[in-house]
């Protein structure tokens, strides 16, 4: 379990969406669950393309220790809904973290990525050392093996261009 700290600042800016956040560290695939919401997913990437998608956004992990199946439950929320949710393994050990400082939810900058012709899956990527808002230090979910990093990086040429 990582040591519990509470980050005071948010580590991104308003408009990091256009920033050259390629250039950054690749994103993690932490979440899961992505082909049950895909109605957010597709209201927000649309119908696949030749070239998939590559759309920067703002996530919120939000706890749901209400949910009936997993009480370290972590909603991947974004604007229009839930995306997903954090890797059960994963989960495990963010919602102690939340819980302990008593942070319901904290957002993340994140991405959307493929949805092409060929490969019409959607995934929720997350980069867990670059804050939005204040909340607990999740740099260490890079480093865990259920956290998949996104391959290749930075992203190819023929993907779709950032909207």
């Amino acid at each position: 379990m990582a040591t519990v700290t509470l980050a005071a600042e948010p580590t991104l800016f308003a408009g990091w969406g256009e920033s050259r956040w390629s250039r950054w560290e690749a994103p993690v695939w932490a979440a899961r669950g992505e082909g049950y919401h895909l109605d957010c997913l597709n209201a927000i990437a649309g119908e696949p393309r030749a070239g998939g998608y590559l759309v920067p956004l703002a996530l919120t992990l939000m706890r749901e220790p209400e949910n009936r199946y997993d009480e370290n439950a972590v909603q991947v929320n974004a604007a229009v809904g839930t995306l997903a949710y954090l890797a059960a393994p994963l989960a495990r050990d963010v919602a102690p973290l939340m819980d302990e400082l008593n942070v319901a939810a904290c957002s993340l900058a994140g991405l959307i990525r493929f949805g092409s012709l060929e490969h019409r899956r959607l995934a929720v990527l997350l980069w867990p050392a670059r804050r939005l808002s204040a909340g607990p230090d999740l740099s260490f979910l890079a480093d865990r093996e259920e956290a998949v990093t996104s391959s290749p990086w930075p992203p190819l040429a023929a993907e779709g261009a950032v909207r």
